[in-house]
């Protein structure tokens, strides 16, 4: 949900199984979980704008074995926690995100560079800028634009070329 999704941390882990329709292959971001002095809140999104996102086939294929063997059945079931109770940021990354990483060698990799992978992943695919702001939750195409602008300066051969073509139909 982090890499495919755009999810931020605490959208990933306040996901409910409500929140989820694996036919449409759709997530619905409503609300966060956030940990504060150690206690879990459920709180909006960060940007308050709650959004709805696709996720490829591979992806709902893989979240409905999770939710059908770690998710307890009811709609307000989280769908992913550590043994039922919510994943705590810290504990995640020291025993699951940080040997993971150095496995494959990407020390130094954080848990938010998913969120930019999913955005540089949608941004190749050629998603228009207002798309990956909705992706990714984002307030205006102008905060996509100033953190993954760099990302499209591939697309302005392309549209050039395109233009190329244009004017030899002429």
């Amino acid at each position: 949900m982090l890499a495919y999704g755009g999810l931020r941390w605490a959208e990933a882990i306040g996901l409910k199984t409500k929140h989820v329709d694996l036919l449409r292959r759709r997530v619905d971001v409503r609300e966060t979980l956030s940990e504060v002095g150690g206690r879990f809140h459920t709180v909006p999104p960060k940007t308050w704008e709650a959004r709805t996102v696709a996720i490829p086939p591979f992806v709902a294929d893989v979240l409905g074995n999770h939710m059908g063997c770690f998710t307890d059945v009811g709609s307000e079931s989280l769908i992913f926690t550590a043994g039922g109770t919510p994943l705590r940021s810290s504990n995640f990354r020291r025993r699951v995100w940080y040997p993971a990483v150095a496995q494959i060698g990407q020390e130094g990799l954080r848990i938010h560079d998913m969120r930019h992978t999913c955005a540089s992943m949608l941004i190749a695919a050629g998603a228009h800028p207002g798309l990956v702001r909705e992706h990714l939750g984002h307030s205006s195409v102008r905060a996509t634009m100033d953190v993954y602008g760099h990302l499209y300066e591939d697309t302005k051969d392309e549209i050039a070329q395109r233009l190329q073509a244009i004017h030899r139909g002429l």
